[in-house]
């Protein structure tokens, strides 16, 4: 619910609105309290950084890139060359909340990446980098942080949560990159997707998501889309 609180605001977050910027210091500022309040065994990282981008309306903007990344204490970057990225975003179309696209994904987000940060043994054998960015105009967000970020050349694969909307239980469309990731996603305690899924968004959905930046960039991949609902995707009762 916290998570949530600044998403449920009367105006959308489009990016370069008020909302948005505020959406931008409340992650942050969430983001240092989990990296202060970590266990003994955990480290989080977190970098707020801005880059030039460009819309797809064509107008240069000041994209910010929140990242979080949870990692074993005492394993330090160097000693590493995989991380796994969970991306979401937090920005929404001009004339809609967004309060399932994305902000629910962002709070899934969230609780996973407090989970994790507070276990007392890190249960992974890899960094997990928690991304926060904008999407709505062109991607920008993912494709600033594959192109400039310092963390870019760790990224082994990457997980993309959205919504189509107004649920996150009931029907998912699956997109993965190979045989790895849909064996990784058969392991969780209840799968659900379509086979169809990758043929339904090259011919039917007009929209990319951020799995197509890592896509286009050869890393395994997969995207996560709850899709109950879809009649209020992109509206304003979203």
């Amino acid at each position: 619910e916290d998570t949530l609180k600044p998403f449920t605001v009367a105006d959308s977050r489009f990016i370069g609105t008020s909302e948005f910027n505020n959406s931008v210091h409340f992650l942050h500022n969430q983001l240092l309290l989990l990296q202060s309040s970590a266990s003994d065994s955990v480290t989080v990282d977190v970098m707020l950084t801005y880059h030039s981008a460009e819309a797809d309306n064509g107008v240069s903007m000041n994209t910010p890139v929140i990242a979080a990344r949870v990692r074993q204490r005492g394993v330090f970057p160097d000693q590493f060359s995989c991380a796994i990225v969970v991306d979401h975003h937090f920005d929404s179309q001009f004339f809609a909340k967004g309060f399932n696209d994305d902000a629910t994904a962002v709070a899934v987000g969230m609780e996973t990446l407090r989970s994790l940060s507070q276990s007392q043994t890190y249960p992974l054998n890899y960094p997990v980098i928690f991304l926060f960015t904008s999407e709505e105009e062109g991607l920008q967000g993912a494709m600033a942080f594959m192109s400039e970020h310092p963390w870019k050349d760790t990224v082994c694969a990457a997980i993309d949560l959205e919504n189509g909307g107004a649920a996150i239980q009931g029907e998912v469309l699956l997109q993965a990159t190979g045989i790895f990731m849909a064996e990784a996603y058969s392991k969780v305690p209840y799968p659900a997707g379509y086979a169809l899924s990758n043929d339904l968004f090259r011919t039917m959905v007009s929209s990319s998501t951020d799995y197509n930046v890592y896509l286009d960039r050869g890393i395994p991949a997969m995207d996560l889309v709850w899709a109950t609902g879809a009649v209020w995707y992109h509206t304003p009762l979203d």
